[in-house]
């Protein structure tokens, strides 16, 4: 039977993940990768995690070993309004906190919350892979700002915005890495 015809419009989008690709690489031995986000595995501190597992779990047991609740563990979310609150960051209840398995899940939530089919979208270019993954099967205008060693080039964007702007068109969003952009590595200047 022929299954991919049961699929939906956008998962027939989806594109497999180049950082996959790219992690076939990282094990071989006469490769230094830096493909993929994966420190060198001399720099984990296998020592202290595992001091720190056997704590958390003598500490908390089952609660440490088990499903826990979709929004997330309940000390976790104490302890990080906590340090919200120390910082300045007052919330209204702790429904206004999310925590998340990762970046790829909070662009894909995020991505999924606020685009529809022919919204337009500011990004990098080049930019993340993955969050263009998060963004494609969603159907967006996506609209591609050169970089230079200084980050996004700010008044390419400004004359993109103007000129959609002009045509009526909806601006989503604007998707940037200012800070070690990935894949460039390069960092937004204080200036743009």
């Amino acid at each position: 039977m022929n299954y991919e015809k049961l699929f939906s419009k956008t998962s027939k989008m989806m594109k497999p993940s180049e950082i996959r690709r790219l992690l076939k690489w990282a094990t071989q031995k006469d490769i230094i990768s830096f493909g993929g986000g994966i420190p060198d595995p001399k720099n984990i501190p296998k020592e202290e995690l595992a001091e720190l597992t056997k704590r958390i779990i003598l500490e908390y047991g089952e609660e440490a070993l088990i499903y826990g609740p979709t929004r997330g563990n309940s000390i976790l979310i104490k302890e990080l309004l906590k340090f919200m609150e120390s910082k300045g960051i007052k919330l209204k209840g702790e429904e206004q906190l999310v925590i998340l398995t990762g970046s790829q899940q909070g662009l894909d939530l995020w991505a999924r919350i606020l685009i529809n089919p022919g919204d337009i979208i500011f990004v990098e270019s080049p930019t993340y892979l993955a969050a263009l993954n998060a963004f494609i099967p969603l159907q967006p205008r996506i609209i591609g700002i050169p970089l230079d060693d200084e980050g996004m080039k700010t008044e390419v964007l400004e004359e993109k915005i103007r000129e959609n702007i002009r045509r009526k068109m909806k601006i989503k969003f604007i998707y940037t890495i200012p800070t070690c952009q990935n894949p460039s590595g390069y960092s937004m200047s204080l200036n743009r």
